[in-house]
């Protein structure tokens, strides 16, 4: 008989009564030290997280145990305390996390090239998450546009050398149907654009760096810069609406982190999509810096909410900019009369 489980299920009055219940039994079976009201606490927190949703935990019992197992070990006193999960989560993290380090490392030596502060004509800081099957972390990634008058659309450079998966060449071919729709009809486009992942030197998957990718198109077109010390996550559909995406806590966390190593200016922030709010469970040092207003978190519902936030000036003055640019390609598009045909037309 074929029966599914989930083990991430939805936080009611049920689950708080019994949860205490749960560490309980795993600590008389395991014979662990006691906990006391804070490592209870923070324990519930860890399986909300785990869950990936603030309203939701995940009741793998085996993830509870090696976190208990490893704040038993690393408790000095008579009873396993709040800190004792924490720093047991830590440790947990710190064996596994390497790669991250190293990434962090070439962009504090300028070889992995972020901005996180101005402002840049089409270039945009998008956010990516690495998936190492029991870590995962989030890494900005800069992307640019270049646009230029022709007839070849959206070039998506990741697909011309077979880098793009089938999900981001969607969320690329979607980028073309929103320009067409909100901008073609008085005159058919004449625009040839390229937009890449610049340093990316592996696939490139999953359609949360659409909207980034928008904007990073419309910028380069109406030439009007945006804000480095933003970064954006979240998909775009063909009119406009800002969709959910997953690997939240570690998209913002990874932009936190690399403002952090590079020049933590008290600026920087992410745009995330407002269909995420359920997800923003984030570490106590980033709500930290949240509360006193040195990191931001801007939640939005459509391009439109983007584009003010990025730019600072309203969307419709921004979309005649992009109106405009258009026009002029359209024009510089026009075949010019050559020589001989004029001759022609005079005689």
């Amino acid at each position: 008989i074929k029966a599914e489980f989930d083990p991430v299920i939805k936080i009611n009055s049920e689950i708080l009564e019994a949860f205490p219940k749960i560490i309980k039994k795993i600590v008389e079976e395991k014979k662990l030290k006691e906990l006391d009201a804070s490592a209870l606490s923070e324990i519930f927190k860890f399986a909300v997280y785990k869950s990936g949703n603030k309203n939701k935990i995940n009741v793998v019992v085996q993830n509870l145990i090696d976190v208990l197992r490893e704040a038993d070990v690393l408790s000095k006193d008579e009873v396993i305390t709040g800190e004792d999960i924490r720093r047991a989560v830590k440790e947990k993290i710190l064996r596994v996390n390497l790669v991250e380090e190293k990434i962090r490392e070439l962009v504090k030596e300028g070889k992995i090239i972020l901005d996180t502060e101005g402002e840049k004509i089409g270039q945009i800081n998008g956010l990516s998450v690495y998936d190492l099957g029991d870590y995962s972390f989030g890494k900005p990634s800069r992307i640019t546009a270049n646009v230029f008058p022709g007839s070849k659309g959206i070039v998506n450079i990741e697909k011309e050398i077979d880098m793009s998966g089938p999900i981001h060449s969607k969320g690329v071919l979607i980028l073309s149907s929103y320009l067409y729709n909100k901008y073609s009809s008085d005159f058919p486009l004449q625009l040839s654009c390229t937009i890449t992942f610049e340093q990316a030197y592996e696939p490139v998957e999953g359609d949360s760096a659409s909207a980034a990718e928008l904007i990073a198109i419309l910028s380069a077109i109406s030439k009007v810069p945006v804000k480095q010390y933003i970064a954006v996550t979240g998909s775009v559909d063909q009119f406009g609406n800002i969709q959910p995406v997953g690997g939240i806590k570690e998209k913002i966390e990874g932009f936190y982190k690399v403002c952090k190593i590079v020049n933590f200016t008290g600026k920087q922030g992410v745009i995330v999509p407002a269909k995420n709010f359920d997800n923003i469970l984030l570490d106590e040092e980033v709500l930290e810096d949240i509360k006193a207003r040195k990191f931001h978190i801007y939640i939005v519902e459509t391009i439109d909410d983007v584009i003010e936030i990025l730019t600072g000036i309203k969307a419709e003055r921004f979309h005649k900019k992009v109106l405009q640019g258009l026009k002029d390609f359209y024009e510089k598009s026009k075949e010019k009369p050559s020589k001989k045909s004029q001759k022609k037309k005079k005689k």
